[in-house]
């Protein structure tokens, strides 16, 4: 009973984890349009990580429209398949 229990709130668990949506700021370094790719180096990242320069996979190709090295950006990501996928990039 405990383990069946145990399974069913890990389940919720991951669930809910799939709408997780993170908020971040900085700066990009880099623009890889071909592959889908964006450097950043961002700030803080409340919840997820501390202030890096990473460079994270693009959901759609619409998402980099009209993003340029050294913009200043605010930018959404969500988990998948064990990394990050940036949903949204916007000038800040």
């Amino acid at each position: 009973m405990r383990r069946r229990a145990l399974a069913v709130v890990l389940l919720a668990l991951v669930a809910c984890g799939r709408d997780v949506e993170y908020v971040g700021a900085g700066e990009v370094v880099s623009v890889d349009e071909p592959r889908l790719h964006v450097t950043i180096r961002h700030e803080d990242i409340p919840g997820l990580m501390g202030a890096m320069t990473m460079r994270f996979a693009v959901g759609s190709p619409d998402v980099l429209a009209g993003v340029e090295p050294g913009a200043h950006v605010r930018f959404r990501l969500r988990p998948a398949g064990g990394d990050y996928v940036v949903t949204r990039v916007e000038a800040r």
